[in-house]
């Protein structure tokens, strides 16, 4: 699992290593980063962040700040030290919680991106996108069979693409 592009390209990032966690394909990571151009300036949130892969891609192409939120101790742990391996930990905030409006109302950061990388299993994307802290764009990264809506709360479908196992949903703010 590598950043692919921007400052730290070729960094090799920590797994965390556990069922509950999977890890997103390079070749997916890049597609959805071509999908939104530039990341530069932004902050983004990455919920369900695992090792915090997304996020650090965004740092690494020019955002000038991550929030991560997983609820497992060992992503935490995994998150942290990727940060430290990057020499970037000024530049993140981690929240060892479980995702919930409570956890949301914490973050008092503007966002501008966010990534939803789920386990499988989880359906709960309506819910989720309605408590969400807004933001101009968000990701959605599920199993290949998920169908979503069209307009959920108060962002509009962009695009939906399948890769392999998995499909990616970019939403737009309304």
């Amino acid at each position: 699992m590598r950043i692919t592009t921007g400052k730290y390209k070729g960094r090799v990032l920590q797994r965390v290593g556990t069922k509950e966690t999977r890890e997103t394909s390079n070749m997916v990571k890049q597609a959805v980063f071509n999908t939104l151009f530039d990341v530069s300036d932004q902050i983004v949130l990455d919920v369900f962040a695992g090792s915090g892969q997304y996020g650090f891609e965004a740092i690494s192409r020019g955002a000038k700040k991550a929030i991560f939120i997983d609820h497992q101790k060992q992503a935490s742990m995994t998150i942290l030290e990727n940060a430290q391996l990057l020499q970037c930990q000024d530049m993140i905030k981690i929240y060892e919680q479980n995702v919930t409006k409570k956890v949301f109302n914490m973050i008092s950061d503007k966002i501008d991106i966010t990534f939803v990388d789920p386990p499988y299993h989880y359906q709960e994307y309506e819910q989720l996108l309605n408590v969400l802290p807004k933001s101009k764009k968000i990701i959605i990264e599920a199993e290949k069979k998920t169908q979503l809506n069209d307009i959920i709360g108060s962002y509009k479908k962009i695009k939906e693409k399948n890769y392999g196992i998995k499909k990616v949903f970019l939403y737009h703010l309304l």
